[in-house]
């Protein structure tokens, strides 16, 4: 499913246990209230620690190649579990070539199960994010948009047993403005957006007239960077901030149209 898809081939959950409000703040998942990057991170510096080995390259070498391959695969693939791992094995590939060598099978890989390592790891839950749930729950309809397999992102939410908050899952294989108009049945009158990410959450909430909330991280994805298209929202610094913006700026007053 590509961009230009609305709501094809997207997996949702409702739960019946919790009462329907008449305002909604739909959260995003990884990097907003669980820490994802930080298991991409750990991977990709094993990744260097074993190209220098091999190759004798720096880290910032790897990365930038590992980068570029992960973001041609994206254009092809949007979230595919695959398009991690298959960045692993072209960047091995791609400093043989530079090298002169001939690629190893077995290493090869080896490479591959790395970058497959990362979706068996679970991250921790961010600062604060319970805390901001069980704030809002009584107050508000919470839902879940979250992109990527769904498998994977089913074991992340049963992991912290995030489902018992949400009124809705929502797990998609790309975020749009259509995925997302899709989803709210074209009404912006009564939604919030809380995301990290400027291109995939921010902007396309934004451009259905929502209120939204930033939340910055300390690792920003090359792919998730945007210029942002308008200023009704607020970037915070963690989710004790975003919880401080709901509820003055959205739950409490009428958001801005």
């Amino acid at each position: 499913m590509n961009s230009k898809d609305s709501d094809a081939e997207l997996f949702t959950h409702l739960n019946e246990n919790i009462r329907f409000t008449n305002k909604t703040v739909i959260f995003d998942l990884d990097d907003t209230l669980i820490d994802t990057a930080n298991c991409y991170e750990k991977v990709l510096k094993e990744l260097c620690s074993r190209m220098k080995k091999i190759f004798s390259v720096e880290a910032d070498e790897v990365l930038a190649v590992q980068e570029k391959f992960d973001s041609e695969f994206w254009k092809t693939a949007v979230f595919d579990a695959e398009r991690f791992p298959k960045s692993f094995t072209a960047t091995y590939k791609h400093f043989c070539k530079f090298f002169n060598k001939m690629p190893n099978e077995k290493i090869e890989k080896e490479f591959e199960d790395l970058g497959w390592s990362v979706y068996k790891m679970i991250p921790d839950l961010k600062n604060g994010a319970l805390e901001l749930l069980e704030a809002l729950k009584s107050s508000v309809e919470l839902w879940l948009y979250t992109l990527g397999d769904e498998s994977i992102q089913r074991s992340k939410i049963e992991r912290h047993s995030l489902g018992n908050y949400f009124q809705h899952i929502h797990i998609v294989p790309s975020k749009s403005k259509d995925v997302l108009k899709s989803l709210i049945n074209g009404s912006s009158k009564m939604f919030a957006m809380v995301g990290d990410s400027l291109r995939f959450e921010i902007n396309p909430a934004l451009e259905l007239g929502l209120f939204a909330v930033h939340v910055k991280n300390n690792y920003e994805w090359k792919l998730q960077k945007a210029p942002v298209i308008s200023d009704n929202y607020v970037s915070v610094k963690n989710l004790r901030e975003a919880q401080n913006i709901l509820e003055t700026n959205f739950i409490s007053e009428r958001v801005v149209e």
